[in-house]
């Protein structure tokens, strides 16, 4: 299945970046969308992450993201959220 949680994964990590991104919670809810909740090495960063999510075919729309800043132990960090909602099916399964 094409919206399945797996493929919802691969196709995140398919989008990943070659940066310094790291996921701390990945939650799928089925028919609804993702959840996903992470750090990056600065808030640039998770910006164009969310682009780059924004051209995925498998979800409708980015919604709710955040990213806020957190120093810890003298490294900042951007932690950032966001929800990916599912593209509906049209017509039932």
């Amino acid at each position: 299945r094409s919206d399945s949680s797996l493929e919802c994964l691969r196709e995140i990590t398919r989008m990943l970046p070659d940066t310094d991104i790291e996921f701390v919670s990945f939650n799928y809810k089925k028919d609804k969308g993702v959840t996903l909740r992470g750090t990056a090495g600065s808030d640039d960063l998770a910006y164009d992450f969310f682009e780059t999510l924004t051209t995925s075919k498998l979800f409708e729309r980015l919604k709710d993201q955040s990213v806020n800043s957190k120093v810890t132990k003298g490294v900042r960090r951007a932690i950032f959220s966001a929800n990916l909602e599912l593209k509906s099916e049209g017509g039932g399964r």
